[in-house]
């Protein structure tokens, strides 16, 4: 996927999942479900990929995987995006933004800021998108220092 080569991808995802399926591993084949929408998304194939991502949503809510969950509406939203319905992505960022937030995923927060300053640019609001932008790389910079300061702390002394 990270190839951009989605529909290779597919057949792959596929028969990890007849084999979740088999072993009736429903987390994991809610996993690669997910995986598959984003495929399916990136081919342009909306309804199959909203079919497999809101199925991926509803497990993973429902097991209260919520790390995975806020991904999911995430990944809703760009299926909305990739539509442009711009108002109905932004709706599930701003649920995956406020999941996040409750979670104190500082990643996440920053990833779904970022789309919804895309969204927004798309609506024709730059001032907003740029506010997201801005939030977006404040929290990119503190993750780069607490990380560099984990570093200093975890290496060796000489």
């Amino acid at each position: 996927m990270y190839r951009r080569e989605d529909a290779k991808a597919i057949s792959r995802f596929e028969e990890a999942l007849a084999i979740f399926e088999r072993l009736d591993a429903r987390f994991y084949c809610a996993i690669v479900q997910g995986e598959l929408g984003t495929c399916y998304t990136y081919l342009g194939q909306t309804d199959k990929a909203l079919e497999l991502l809101e199925r991926t949503a509803a497990i993973f809510q429902a097991n209260g995987a919520l790390a995975h969950y806020q991904v999911s509406l995430a990944d809703i939203g760009n299926v909305y995006l990739y539509r442009r319905e711009f108002l109905t992505a932004i709706s599930y960022y701003q649920q995956a933004l406020d999941l996040a937030r409750q979670l104190g995923d500082q990643l996440s927060v920053a990833k779904w800021l970022r789309n919804l300053a895309q969204a927004y640019s798309h609506l024709g609001n730059p001032a907003l998108a740029q506010g997201f932008e801005d939030e977006a790389k404040q929290i990119n910079d503190r993750v780069a220092v607490e990380r560099q300061r984990a570093g200093e702390i975890a290496a060796p002394a000489k």
